[in-house]
């Protein structure tokens, strides 16, 4: 069997991964969820909670302690870098909850890379292992 990236995406996501990676149908396994945050279901909170998509986000709001005043949605830098946080947190969170993937990136059968997507570039940035 090839190697098969799997995204994990947004579920209310308005551009395919296959076309964020030029990639064809069946070329990628997509997993989607509310939020684009992890859960111990396997899947996003469920859509009609509300605080169950913001809390996991606020976890990474409140972690990045650099910037002290203007912490809002308009200061591009701390976005940037609460979006990281969120990134790697994330990718933490599926070593932790999930044994099968950890051994298979401890056996280095598998990667997991952290990437985010610039909508005014179209590009992904992938960001260095944490």
């Amino acid at each position: 069997m090839a190697d098969c990236p799997t995204p994990l995406s947004r579920m209310d996501s308005r551009l395919a991964t296959e076309a964020i990676f030029d990639s064809g149908l069946g070329d990628l396994f997509n997993i989607r969820i509310a939020g684009n945050v992890v859960s111990d279901q396997g899947h996003g909170p469920p859509c009609d909670n509300l605080g169950a998509i913001v809390e996991p986000i606020a976890v990474s709001v409140r972690a990045e302690t650099e910037t002290s005043s203007d912490r809002v949605g308009a200061n591009e830098a701390f976005v940037r870098k609460v979006t990281v946080m969120n990134v790697r947190r994330s990718m933490e969170q599926v070593r932790e909850r999930s044994g099968t993937l950890r051994k298979l990136i401890d056996e280095g059968k598998i990667q997991l890379v952290g990437g985010i997507y610039d909508v005014s570039t179209r590009k992904v940035e992938f960001l260095d292992p944490a």
